[in-house]
């Protein structure tokens, strides 16, 4: 196997400068890791109830989240900015908050308390008939009720009126 001696790379003479340069390294990389920040918060209806499932969304950057079964949500990599931030649900009113401030680094809290609103829709009336002839049916079929055994004038028993029926022997 090819080994490394990395003592012999970094002459000992240079130790102080490698140091240097690796500190300058591992300091670049926290700076990096900050540019971005987070959003968080709970969401909760007008009696201080946690309401899961509410869509929050950050408006013009494509993020966004949806709380969890506790009303908690998070949004983590947003570029520092202001934004306007909306919450949303079936069956409660839509809320917007602008001027919401996002900083790199940072997590910024942001709360929403959502309403409830009734969905009123059209009323639509189903009513189903009997085809006339069924394509799909290979036998006939009679279908009888007591006020047509009634009406029948000549017929005194069920075995009666079977025998009046056609196709039946």
């Amino acid at each position: 196997m090819f080994k490394i001696n990395l003592f012999k790379i970094i002459k000992l003479k240079n130790l102080p400068e490698f140091l240097i340069l690796f500190v300058f390294l591992l300091t670049a990389q926290f700076a990096l890791g900050a540019t971005t920040g987070k959003l968080a918060g709970i969401v909760t209806d007008k009696n201080g109830d946690i309401v899961a499932g509410v869509n929050i969304i950050l408006e013009g950057a494509f993020l966004g989240a949806a709380t969890d079964i506790n009303g908690h949500y998070f949004i983590l990599k947003i570029p520092p900015g202001s934004y306007s931030v909306s919450a949303s649900m079936i069956s409660y009113k839509k809320l917007i908050k602008t001027g919401v401030i996002i900083q790199g680094g940072r997590t910024t809290r942001l709360d929403f308390v959502v309403e409830e609103s009734i969905i009123e829709g059209e009323e639509i009336v189903v009513t189903a008939k009997r085809p006339v002839v069924e394509v799909d049916r290979t036998s006939t079929e009679f279908i009888i009720n007591a006020q047509e055994i009634a009406q029948a004038s000549i017929i005194r028993s069920v075995d009666d009126y079977l025998k009046v029926m056609p196709g039946v022997t």
